[in-house]
């Protein structure tokens, strides 16, 4: 969504959940990473690298 006057861009992503970000601590931890590879559509789940490169993509159409 973007409002040509201002300038200003929204853009929301969601993602499954990211394993990687999860601590090693967390109690729980095996079951949690389970639960969302099951809930994968595609059989994998994102990584911290993958939103990092769709962030790096989102930009304004060209002028």
């Amino acid at each position: 969504m973007s409002w040509a006057r201002t300038g200003v861009r929204v853009v929301t992503m969601v993602t499954g959940g990211i394993i990687e970000a999860i601590p090693w601590q967390v109690e729980g931890r095996a079951e949690i990473e389970e639960g969302i590879k099951k809930a994968s559509p595609l059989n994998r789940t994102t990584t911290l690298e993958d939103v990092g490169k769709r962030c790096g993509r989102v930009q304004d159409p060209p002028r």
